[in-house]
């Protein structure tokens, strides 16, 4: 389904761009789905808004192809505020588009998620999936801890408080292990938080 796809891509971000940092959620009703989009580096901040809006458009135009249905956003959640002419936005997304907002967002029916994803190869996911992960285990394992901690923290901004022992566990490590890691860079959890 699409929101398979969007799972998978989620989870691999860090193989696509270290720089940006893809969500997908799940409203609690399970009545809408939505993707979010920060930069995890703040070096990017200034050119951030043209990367969201490339972004959000071609994921609208690629689901379309996909799922080869129209699909429509119920939303489209800009940070940047609105520009003097609109219709571009309009006739690209084809939804309410709103600007000014806390976050970069695209929000949809939870059912437009559920559509399967017409002419989809199992196998070839299967094969896809096991480069990504092996590429992925490559570049974690060269990225420097603190590094890793950092992005895990800016991925997890409204969640709470953060423990060493949550973040850890994000990165698929024991605390110990994170702690060990990051005390070998000179550095530690309460330097980088």
């Amino acid at each position: 389904t699409l929101k398979d796809g969007f799972v998978k891509f989620a989870s691999y971000h860090e193989v696509v761009g270290s720089a940006v940092v893809d969500e997908f959620n799940v409203s609690p009703t399970g009545s809408e789905a939505w993707i979010d989009v920060r930069a995890a580096d703040p070096t990017v901040e200034e050119y951030f808004r043209h990367y969201v809006e490339w972004s959000f458009s071609g994921t609208i135009n690629v689901l379309r192809i996909l799922a080869q249905h129209n699909i429509k956003p119920k939303s489209v959640h800009f940070r940047h505020p609105a520009p003097k002419n609109k219709a571009e936005y309009e006739r690209i997304f084809q939804s309410k588009i709103l600007f000014g907002q806390a976050v970069d967002r695209l929000v949809f029916e939870y059912e437009d998620m559920q559509r399967e994803i017409v002419n989809s190869n199992p196998a070839l996911v299967e094969i896809l999936e096991k480069s990504i992960g092996e590429i992925a285990s490559r570049l974690k394992s060269r990225r420097p801890a603190s590094d890793r901690v950092s992005q895990a923290l800016a991925r997890s901004l409204g969640e709470g408080e953060f423990t060493l022992e949550k973040v850890a566990k994000k990165l698929g490590l024991s605390a110990r292990t994170l702690q060990r890691s990051l005390s070998d860079e000179g550095s530690s959890f309460t330097a980088i938080l």
